[in-house]
């Protein structure tokens, strides 16, 4: 048994053992000797035996756990009455308040007039006749106390179905985020090899150049090894085990002559989207200046403000020829839409010389 079993089986040990304890101690304080009869503790020993069995199974509840419920109040309302008092009714509303609390609102179990409703509608009718019965009028305040018990456990319900219904929704999120990146990666890069393959394939049927055709073979091989490099790059984003933005962000920058980044701020932890978008955005704009802009200086700046981070590519326009080199596929209007998709704004165009690309994201 490991050290958390041990700890947990110790605390149920506790805890159970400790209520028991006050239970039974109160039932010895609270209830005249003369009460407490062989037939006021069996009974007793048999409604804490359905309480626990009503608990124990709860959490999936069948028709059956309500019937043990329903046998602990009726018990509880015997045994008060029996003894005039005592602790015994407190088993009552305990069972009431757990069968709001863990039952689901849809669960087969659930007839439509309302299992929980049923039982605190009963709970409260027999502690009425209970009150009457020992004392002749009806404590108010005390039959109140179940209905009280039974809405904080519908209360306690649809918390927990709340907490569960936007862990959902976080899962399936991730999960389309996740499709959705890996669908824009492999989209382009086997699209891109298509055409590539397919060039060459009518250059050999129409016996073209070699070197076009090795080339063209080439281009393919290059887009299948960044298809590959990029799938890589969001898994690991989106697992957090990617590298720290300002890292990936200078390794990006190292391949490209002439460029500088600058990191403002003190770095922290950002999102798997606004670290991917953030990525991204620097690569698609870096591969854009060394396609159109070939030699120009380029200045990446990356600050972290107190609720976003802000990207800034800028280059002062090309010196050499273009190069002619397939981009990375995403475009700036992919990545103005992942920006949008996340509360962020990315713009684009010309500035004094050259090109900029501002990307801006909550984090």
């Amino acid at each position: 048994m490991n050290a958390s079993r041990l700890l947990l089986w110790f605390r149920t040990v506790a805890l159970g053992g400790g209520g028991l304890a006050a239970y039974l101690l109160s039932a010895v304080r609270d209830v005249p000797a003369g009460s407490r009869t062989p037939g006021y503790w069996f009974l007793n020993l048999v409604a804490l035996a359905l309480l626990v069995v009503g608990v124990r199974t709860s959490r999936a509840p069948r028709v059956w756990t309500r019937w043990c419920f329903a046998g602990t109040i009726v018990l509880a309302l015997v045994i008060t009455t029996m003894a005039g008092g005592g602790p015994a009714i407190s088993l009552a509303y305990i069972a009431v308040g757990v069968d709001a609390a863990r039952t689901p609102a849809r669960s087969p179990a659930r007839s439509p007039a309302g299992w929980g409703v049923g039982l605190a509608v009963f709970g409260m009718a027999g502690l009425a006749v209970v009150e009457y019965t020992n004392h002749g009028h009806i404590d108010v305040w005390s039959i109140a106390g179940i209905g009280g018990v039974f809405l904080a456990g519908l209360a306690a319900r649809e918390r927990t179905e709340l907490g569960a219904a936007e862990a959902r929704n976080a899962v399936l999120a991730d999960r389309a985020h996740l499709a959705r990146e890996i669908h824009d990666i492999l989209a382009h890069s086997l699209s891109a090899q298509v055409v590539h393959l397919e060039a060459a394939r009518l250059m050999l049927k129409q016996n073209g150049s070699t070197d076009q055709v090795l080339e063209r073979v080439e281009q393919a091989q290059r887009m299948a090894r960044n298809g590959l490099a990029e799938t890589r790059r969001a898994l690991a984003a989106l697992r957090g085990d990617a590298k720290p933005v300002e890292e990936a962000l200078a390794e990006l920058v190292e391949e490209v002559s002439g460029g500088m980044l600058d990191v403002r701020g003190t770095p922290r932890e950002l999102s798997a989207e606004a670290g991917l978008a953030v990525v991204r955005t620097a690569q698609e704009a870096l591969t854009n200046i060394r396609k159109h802009a070939p030699g120009a200086r380029v200045q990446v700046l990356f600050e972290y403000e107190p609720s976003a981070v802000t990207l800034e590519v800028t280059d002062t326009g090309a010196v050499g020829e273009p190069l002619g080199l397939g981009g990375s596929g995403y475009g700036l209007v992919g990545m103005r839409e992942r920006a949008e998709l996340i509360g962020g704004i990315l713009e684009a165009g010309p500035c004094e010389g050259g090109f900029r690309v501002l990307l801006r994201v909550p984090a």
